[in-house]
C-alpha cells in the first residue's frame, strides 16, 4: 500500500487543497502536513485518511463518506454518546487498510509522521526515492545584523497598541507591560533550549524568528552554537537574500556540511520532508527532533513582541464582534445572508480597524473556524451555507496575524459566538464567565497547564445541572474524562501552540510573560458554542487582552 502527502496529487485525486482549503493545516505553519489528510493507495483503491476534526470541510467539499477514514477521534459530546468510529491515530488508520502488505511512503512526507509510521510497522515501511532538489546557495547574515533588524520591525509597535488600548481602561496597565519589554536574547535562549551543535529551521514562524527576514519556499536557516552569523539556504534561483554569499551547493544537506562537520543537528520533525532529513543522517549528522523545543523558544519569547499581540487581539475582537452584529442585524430584519457574507464582513473590518486606531502594519487573516451549528458542529471554514430563523447558533473562531516587512510580529486566536436559543445563550454566558472571571484572573506565574484544564471543567460542572435541563450536556457523562481529550487553551506568539496546551498530560508551567488562550468548545446536538479570550500574565495581573 502506498500513502501519498503530495498536496498537489490530493487536490487532484479529491478536489481541494488539502492545506490551503481546510482549518488545522492552516493555523499550524510549522507543520501543516503533521495534521493534513494523506491518500492511502491499496491495489489501485484510494482512500482519503483524514482527521475527524476536518469532517465538516471534507463534507462541503463533496468528500465521499465511503472512500474517507478517519483518525484522532474529535471530542464532542455527540461522538461521546454515540461512539466515533476515528482510528486512534493515522498508524491505525494505515494498519486498518493495509494489513500485512508493504507501505511506501513519499520522501515528501514529514519526518513527524514518518517517524511514527516507522514505529508502528518497522521493517514494513518503504520510503519511495525520491529526486533530490538543488543548487542552492549558502548566505551569510551576522547575528548583530538579525537583532538590528528586529528593532526596526517593532518601531512603531508601542506607539500603536497605545492607540488601541485607549478606550480600553481595563487594559491601560499593558502599556507599563509593553514599555518593560525585556531585552532581545533570542539566540542566547536558543542556546539553551536545544541540546544541539547547529539547528537547521525551514519552517515559516521559525524562519522569520531566526533571521527577521519574510519566509518563502524552499528558504532554510542555519544557526550554529556560539557563531556570530547566521546562515540562509536558498534556491540558486531565489536572488532576493540580503548578506554575504558563502557558496552554492548541490543541495540543503551538503550546504549544511559545509559549515558544521557532523555532530548533533536539531530539525523541525514536523515541517522537514522525510527524504531530507533521512539524507542528513547519511551525510554524518545525529538527527534531533527539536519542533517541541523552537516552538517553545518562540513562545517563551512572546511578552518582547507584546504590543503587536495586543493589536492582534483588539483587531480580533473588533472584527468578529462586529461581524456578528452585522448577523444578528441581517437576521432580526430579515435581509438573506451566508456564513462566506459574514465572513466578507469580518474582512471588511480588517482596513477599518487599521484606519480608526492608526495602524500601519500589515493585518491579515490567519485562519476562520465560522460555520452555523445546522450545517456541521465540527469546525468548518465559512461556506455558502444559508443563515436562516431555524439557526441556533453561529460559530466564529478565527485569528489574525501582524506582519512587518513579510515578518509574522504576532499572532491571534478568539472566539465568540452568536446564540440564540433561549439555553444556549445562558450556556454561552456560563462559559464565557468561566473563562474571563473564573480562568484569566487566576492565572499566575506557577500555573501548571494540566491543573488550569482541570480548573476549568470544575467550573463548568458547577453548572452541570442546569446545562443538562437545557439539553446542551448528556446527563451522566465524566466531564473531566471525556473533556480531557481536548484542551481548554493553549500558548500563543507567532501561530497557535500545538505542542504546549491547557490538557491534562501538559505539566508546562506558565511564568511572567506568557500568552495564551483559553476557550471552551461546546458542540453538541444542534449548538455549536465557543467561548475564547487570549491572556497575557503580566508582572502586576494577568490580562484578558481580547476584551
Amino acid at each position: 500500500m502506498r500513502v501519498i502527502s503530495d498536496c498537489a496529487q490530493i487536490a487532484r485525486e479529491f478536489g481541494f487543497h488539502p492545506i490551503k482549503q481546510l482549518l488545522t493545516p492552516g493555523i499550524r505553519m510549522d507543520g501543516p502536513k503533521m495534521v493534513a489528510p494523506v491518500i492511502a493507495d491499496r491495489n489501485g483503491e484510494r482512500f482519503l485518511l483524514a482527521r475527524e476534526q476536518e469532517t465538516g470541510n471534507l463534507r462541503a467539499h463533496g468528500v465521499p463518506a465511503e472512500r474517507t477514514r478517519f483518525f484522532e477521534r474529535y471530542v464532542s459530546f455527540d461522538n461521546m454518546v454515540n461512539g466515533s468510529s476515528a482510528a486512534e491515530s493515522l498508524a491505525d488508520a494505515v494498519a486498518g487498510l493495509g494489513g500485512s502488505d508493504p507501505i511506501i511512503v513519499g520522501g515528501d512526507l514529514p519526518y513527524g509522521r514518518y517517524l511514527q509510521l516507522h514505529e508502528r510497522f518497522g521493517d514494513q515501511l518503504h520510503l519511495e526515492a525520491s529526486a533530490q532538489r538543488g543548487p542552492v546557495v549558502l548566505y551569510r547574515l551576522a547575528v548583530r545584523d538579525v537583532h538590528d533588524r528586529f528593532a526596526r520591525l517593532r518601531s512603531g509597535g508601542a506607539e500603536a497598541a497605545a492607540r488601541v488600548l485607549r478606550d480600553r481602561p481595563h487594559l491601560r496597565g499593558l502599556v507599563d507591560e509593553i514599555d518593560r519589554a525585556p531585552a532581545d536574547t533570542r539566540f542566547e535562549l536558543l542556546a539553551g533550549k536545544v541540546n544541539a551543535d547547529a539547528v537547521l529551521s525551514a519552517a515559516p514562524p521559525n524562519v522569520g524568528e531566526l533571521t527577521g527576514l519574510a519566509a518563502r519556499a524552499g528558504l532554510a536557516v542555519l544557526w550554529v552554537r556560539a557563531a556570530e552569523h547566521v546562515y540562509c539556504v536558498a534556491p540558486a534561483d531565489d536572488y532576493t537574500l540580503p548578506g554575504e554569499v558563502v557558496g552554492t551547493y548541490a543541495s540543503v544537506p551538503a550546504a549544511v556540511r559545509a559549515v558544521v562537520d557532523g555532530g548533533r543537528l536539531a530539525i523541525e520533525e514536523q515541517w522537514l520532508d522525510t527524504s531530507v532529513a533521512l539524507t542528513l543522517q547519511d551525510a554524518g549528522f545525529a538527527v534531533v527532533p527539536a519542533s517541541l523545543e523552537l516552538s517553545l523558544w518562540r513562545e517563551e519569547r512572546d511578552s518582547t513582541d507584546l504590543a503587536f499581540m495586543v493589536i492582534a487581539a483588539q483587531a480580533s475582537r473588533y472584527c468578529i464582534e462586529g461581524a456578528l452584529q452585522h448577523a444578528q442585524r441581517a437576521l432580526d430584519e430579515g435581509i438573506a445572508l451566508t456564513e462566506r457574507d459574514v465572513y466578507r464582513r469580518y474582512l471588511e473590518l480588517i482596513p477599518q480597524f487599521r484606519a480608526e486606531f492608526g495602524i500601519p502594519f500589515a493585518i491579515a487573516p490567519y485562519f476562520a473556524n465560522c460555520h452555523t451549528a445546522d450545517r456541521t458542529t465540527y469546525p468548518a471554514i465559512p461556506t455558502e451555507h444559508p443563515l436562516t430563523e431555524a439557526t441556533t447558533t453561529l460559530k466564529f473562531d478565527a485569528g489574525l496575524k501582524i506582519a512587518v516587512d513579510g515578518v509574522v510580529m504576532a499572532t491571534s486566536d478568539i472566539a465568540r459566538s452568536l446564540v440564540r436559543s433561549p439555553g444556549g445563550q445562558a450556556a454561552y454566558r456560563i462559559f464565557t464567565d468561566v473563562i474571563r472571571n473564573g480562568i484569566i484572573p487566576n492565572l499566575r506565574p506557577g500555573s501548571v497547564c494540566e491543573k488550569v484544564h482541570h480548573d476549568c471543567v470544575e467550573l463548568v460542572l458547577a453548572h452541570e445541572a442546569e446545562l443538562v435541563e437545557s439539553g446542551l450536556m448528556p446527563a451522566g457523562i465524566d466531564l473531566h474524562a471525556e473533556y480531557g481529550r481536548r484542551n481548554v487553551g493553549h500558548l500563543m506568539g507567532k501561530q497557535e501552540s500545538f505542542l504546549t496546551e491547557l490538557r491534562p498530560g501538559h505539566t508546562y508551567v506558565l511564568s511572567e510573560g506568557s500568552f495564551g488562550a483559553c476557550e471552551i468548545q461546546w458542540p453538541y446536538r444542534d449548538h455549536s458554542i465557543a467561548a475564547e479570550d487570549l491572556w497575557y500574565v503580566g508582572r502586576d495581573a494577568t490580562y484578558a487582552i481580547s476584551s
